[in-house]
């Protein structure tokens, strides 16, 4: 596949439009021009607040109080449509948050004030409320505890408006899951994905409450399979509840279920595990382990790092006659942030993602090997960062194949050494060192999504938003101040860069990547660098 020119993700939404990528770069396009003008972005949620009720929570059919105001019906198509385009302006917000950009900080916190505001209206509908807030969990964007609150609130109103032999009891609430269980084809990790975007909206006490409630019927086995979806889930409270059912009710559990529990294990943080090696201890006794299935990788390609330490990888993987379609989101600083598998495809469909994949990004075959070494590397940031890795990479690790993914965090000094053992030193002379650096300047044009390079801060803003000064003087201040301050991330960006190339076929050039990174963690000033002076240049470039 040709590598294709990088594209910055800071990008106008009129140069995105002007790929040939169907309806997501649409989409892609308005949700960045909603991110960037915020009250669209309330104008989008208040169209959805008005709509006509067409959703139903998931505990049933509840009546809001007050008197209802007239409203236009919206159809379902348009209500999915617009939360779409909703739920992408929010994840482009996220990533504003966590670049700790202060104006992303500011505007999601408008965005919740705004909210709670909403929720005091009269007549606010709380099946579309609650909706709203989803959006902000497909997106990953924390609602806070306040919005939390009310979201427990309302469904709490809810359950007490429906009949009394109607409510939200746990017998109820399970046989409400089992309808969506049965519309999933009885698929634990898209039965998780779907209810854990409403749940995230909900406090953790909430959460684990819902957790029975999946675990409750001894006839719909898949929903006791997605509970363990909330082994992984941010709140120690509700990680702790489901280790106890599993370990209370453990002849329930399935071999499957057990090999999971063991995968999934060491991705749990140290001080949950020992609940969690109870419920493994338990379910050992009853049940045996299933072994882990066969799998054929067909292809497996890696994208460059872009600008924001964001980096993905997709395999293609043959199910009989049909292909899965598996990707992954690293994030340098966050870990893994998204898993997800698409079954039952053909080879022509496969071959059309791709391609479209190939027109936003730079993607780099790569041995399943790689793909290893990628997951546990980032797992090991996941457990850094504190942030707990989707469910959905079990699904991906099943269907890939991939086993004993273990967290291994290296700091980066560490991994530039080991990389650095590996280079024959010919190639670390100081001529070849001072070669690299200068060489590096034209990485914008050779290396995967180094074109997307820039630096992204209020520091930087700052500084370019000084318009007495000329291109020299800012560029020369991007260089001391804020470059200067994240060095040891760009040399980590790079060094993850030299090592995707390096698993590579025929891929040359990682050691120039290693040599420039192990640089960056010393004294050399910036401006010897010529990717950074690329860097400093494409940050006054893209303001």
């Amino acid at each position: 596949m040709p590598a294709p020119k990088p594209v910055s993700r800071r990008r106008t939404p009129a140069a995105s439009a002007k790929f040939d990528e169907g309806f997501a770069s649409f989409s892609d396009a308005i949700a960045q021009l909603l991110q960037d003008t915020p009250s669209s972005i309330t104008s989008l949620i208040d169209t959805l607040l008005q709509a006509e009720d067409a959703i139903e929570a998931p505990q049933g059919k509840g009546k809001s109080t007050g008197k209802k105001a007239k409203r236009k019906r919206m159809s379902d198509s348009d209500l999915v449509a617009h939360a779409g385009l909703l739920a992408q302006a929010l994840e482009e917000l996220r990533y504003e948050v966590e670049r700790n950009r202060k104006d992303g900080i500011a505007q999601a916190e408008h965005l919740r004030q705004y909210l709670l505001e909403a929720a005091r209206r009269p007549g606010i509908n709380p099946n579309t409320f609650l909706f709203v807030l989803q959006q902000f969990a497909v997106a990953k964007l924390d609602i806070g505890g306040e919005l939390r609150g009310v979201a427990e609130q309302m469904l709490e109103n809810l359950a007490a408006s429906a009949p009394a032999d109607d409510a939200a009891s746990v017998q109820e609430l399970a046989k409400g899951f089992k309808e969506v269980a049965n519309s999933l084809n009885g698929d634990p990790f898209a039965i998780h994905s779907g209810v854990s975007e409403f749940a995230q909206t909900l406090t953790a006490d909430v959460r684990a409450m819902l957790v029975a409630s999946f675990m409750a019927p001894k006839d719909a086995p898949a929903l006791r399979e997605a509970a363990l979806g909330w082994l992984l889930d941010d709140a120690s409270g509700v990680r702790q509840v489901v280790a106890q059912m599993l370990e209370k009710d453990a002849a329930s559990n399935s071999g499957t279920m057990l090999r999971r529990m063991i995968a999934l294990r060491n991705w749990v943080p140290e001080a949950d595990r020992p609940a969690l090696d109870r419920a493994i201890k338990a379910s050992q006794k009853k049940v045996a382990c299933e072994s882990w299935q066969s799998a054929k990788v067909l292809e497996a390609y890696a994208s460059g790092s872009d600008g924001s330490g964001a980096q993905s990888m997709f395999m293609v993987v043959t199910q009989g006659r049909k292909r899965a379609f598996a990707a992954l989101l690293f994030k340098q600083d966050a870990g893994i942030r998204d898993a997800w598998v698409s079954r039952g495809g053909t080879r022509a469909d496969v071959d059309a993602m791709l391609q479209a994949l190939g027109m936003k990004m730079d993607l780099l075959p790569v041995p399943l090997e790689y793909a290893a070494a990628a997951v546990r590397h980032f797992l090991g940031v996941n457990a850094q960062a504190g942030i707990m890795p989707p469910f959905g990479l079990l699904d991906v690790a099943e269907v890939a194949g991939l086993t004993n993914l273990n967290p291994e965090f290296q700091p980066v000094d560490a991994f530039v050494a080991s990389l650095c053992a590996e280079i024959a030193p010919k190639r670390a002379t100081p001529q070849a060192i001072a070669k690299a650096l200068k060489a590096s300047a034209s990485w914008g044009e050779t290396l995967p999504m180094a074109g997307c390079w820039f630096e992204e801060s209020d520091e930087a803003d700052a500084i370019l938003a000084q318009g007495r000064l000329s291109k020299a003087k800012r560029k020369a201040a991007l260089l001391v101040k804020p470059i200067q301050k994240r060095r040891r991330w760009w040399a980590a960006l790079i060094a993850w860069t030299g090592f995707t190339m390096k698993h590579t076929p025929d891929a040359s050039g990682w050691e120039d990547c290693v040599l420039v990174a192990r640089e960056l963690l010393g004294e050399r000033p910036l401006d010897e660098f010529g990717i950074m002076n690329g860097i400093a240049e494409a940050t006054i470039a893209n303001y």
